[in-house]
């Protein structure tokens, strides 16, 4: 008989892994804002930890995207510009679509595309908009591993998962309309259910379509 989800295993969690949890959940809340500095004093100094282990953790969010070192121990709540943006997404396209060719001819298993639209779905109509994010995140990332070339998951990971963490921390980006939600569910499912038939062209059209920019218009210019 399999265990109730309420009846699990409690996961055990380092010092380390609640300072990361605690550090990307003020960033998320706007606690801290994008570009404001964050020092391993003063961080070790709110938590009670030792700042061996800030080092640690900072790294770890570094790594996530929701952080960025300018310079030699001088780390930043990630900031990204409009032309940061727009530098991403031209390297981004061509590469997705590409692994969308990729994982049209190797025809590979998919079930992670349709699990990542089902947990977006889910947390859409709940509102739980980190989810949603999450989950969108996870649906590309399948999409890499389903084109079979490591190396397109190499470029695109640094990049990508920065865009997904400064997004988490604006408005423009991290709280788009229900309709807007629905929309991306249904391309995301598109994406999945056209890749599955052989379909590419309406592949790429779909992934066209649901990496949309009018999210950032906001966002300012390079500082």
């Amino acid at each position: 008989m399999s265990t109730p989800p309420a009846l699990a295993v409690i996961e055990k969690k380092s010092t380390k892994d609640l300072v990361v949890d605690r550090v990307r959940a003020a960033i998320m809340s706007g606690e801290l804002s994008p570009g404001q500095r964050v020092t391993e004093p003063d961080l070790a100094r709110n938590f009670g930890v030792g700042q061996a282990t800030i080092r640690e953790a900072l790294i770890e969010l570094e790594h996530m995207g929701f952080v960025q070192r300018r310079e030699p121990r001088k780390t930043f709540v990630t900031h990204l510009t409009r032309k940061d943006i727009l530098e991403i997404y031209a390297v981004r396209i061509p590469l997705e679509l590409l692994a969308v060719e990729m994982a049209a001819k190797a025809k590979v298993d998919l079930s992670d595309l349709d699990d990542a639209v089902s947990k977006m779905e889910a947390a859409a109509k709940r509102g739980d908009l980190a989810e949603f994010k999450t989950w969108d995140h996870k649906f590309h990332r399948a999409l890499w591993r389903a084109a079979g070339n490591p190396h397109i998951s190499e470029c695109l990971e640094p990049l990508v998962t920065k865009l997904f963490a400064f997004a988490f921390t604006t408005i423009a980006g991290g709280q788009p309309a229900p309709a807007k939600r629905r929309e991306l569910v249904g391309l995301h499912r598109r994406i999945a259910t056209t890749l599955r038939s052989g379909d590419v062209a309406a592949a790429k059209e779909a992934l066209r379509a649901s990496m949309d920019m009018s999210w950032m218009k906001d966002e300012p210019e390079a500082r």
